[in-house]
């Protein structure tokens, strides 16, 4: 059975360990990967975003509703010699299916004035 938290959590660590083979392997072939530029799909779209962003990931918070997983994360962007060149934390709404992660997208915090869910963007 899928445990959408395990595959989460050891999709984050491969980023945050840099093993690519790993987090392809823990990808979907066809992953949909939205960011501020729209959305990719496939291996070849995260396998770049991968080797351009290279970070480490600390998860403040999981919760896990059926095969989604909202990830409330701590993000340390390194430069070149693995040092932190920035951080920030956020959120991203990930989905798992077939064992994998099928897509990714960074989630907006902010809560409107009755409460309102955030909201999914792009």
């Amino acid at each position: 059975m899928t445990d959408p938290e395990a595959i989460v959590r050891a999709w984050c660590d491969a980023i945050s360990d840099r093993d690519k083979a790993r987090f392809l392997e823990l990808s979907h072939a066809a992953i949909a990967f939205y960011s501020t530029d729209g959305v990719g799909t496939g291996h070849d779209v995260v396998a770049d975003w991968f080797d351009t962003e290279p970070m480490r990931i600390t998860i403040t918070s999981i919760e896990v509703d059926g095969l989604t997983v909202r990830l409330h994360q701590h993000i340390d962007w390194l430069d070149a010699q693995g040092n932190v060149a920035d951080a920030a934390d956020s959120a991203a709404q990930i989905e798992v299916h077939d064992d994998k992660v099928f897509s990714y997208r960074r989630i907006d915090e902010a809560e409107g004035p009755t409460g309102d869910k955030p909201v999914i963007s792009p």
